[in-house]
């Protein structure tokens, strides 16, 4: 028992030490915003692999971006947010078949269009909600969200990586630091999709 704690509070310290940050954004440039979807074909995607997940909501996605763009505004950075991509979007989209367009092309087009120094396209892949209570669930949420940062100007993209199905300590040690975040609840999805959010902007330096 003695050894577990040690181990525990060993990992809660690692957990808690400083991440370098290297981020492709600077302060005062142009940023977009786009707005979450869930790609379904290949040619979506920016990097990575399609999710056989079934379909999320549209609802979630607006939920999302609500998340998304709160958290942008509380940081006081100046965007053009998800209407305004759109429409970039759709003209863009009037000119040529988005199928045959690669995805890292065809967003390089609307960041030009806004016109925008960086665009950030966000995708969620998976969208579990908690079933049962804050302590104790039949199955616990989970979330599985990408977001990419392209430099229209340098023709660069990086890219942000959340995934998380929500396990008890026992199962994880290793997540100590986020158990006493949550103050040992089980969260909704909702909690954890704001906390990927707020990983991504701290992953910017914002």
């Amino acid at each position: 028992m003695k050894n577990v704690l040690i181990f525990g509070i060993i990992a809660f310290l690692f957990a808690c030490g400083p991440k370098q940050k290297m981020s492709l954004f600077k302060k005062g440039k142009t940023l977009a915003v786009a707005g979450f979807s869930q790609p379904r074909h290949s040619w979506e995607m920016l990097a990575g692999y399609i999710y056989e997940t079934k379909e999320i909501p549209p609802e979630i996605f607006q939920k999302l971006n609500v998340f998304l763009l709160e958290t942008f505004k509380q940081k006081q950075i100046t965007f053009v947010g998800p209407k305004g991509v759109r429409q970039c979007e759709e003209l863009i989209i009037g000119k040529e078949h988005r199928s045959d367009m690669s995805a890292f092309n065809y967003w390089l087009e609307v960041g030009k269009c806004i016109p925008a120094d960086f665009i950030v396209v966000p995708f969620v892949f998976k969208w579990q909600e908690r079933e049962g209570g804050e302590w104790g669930v039949e199955s616990p949420a989970a979330v599985v969200m990408d977001f990419y940062l392209l430099d229209v100007n340098n023709k660069q993209v990086q890219r942000f990586h959340f995934e998380e199905e929500q396990l008890s300590l026992s199962e994880n040690i290793l997540d100590i630091d986020k158990f006493f975040k949550r103050r040992g609840r089980w969260v909704t999805a909702s909690e954890l999709a704001k906390e990927g959010i707020k990983e991504f902007c701290e992953e910017l330096g914002l």
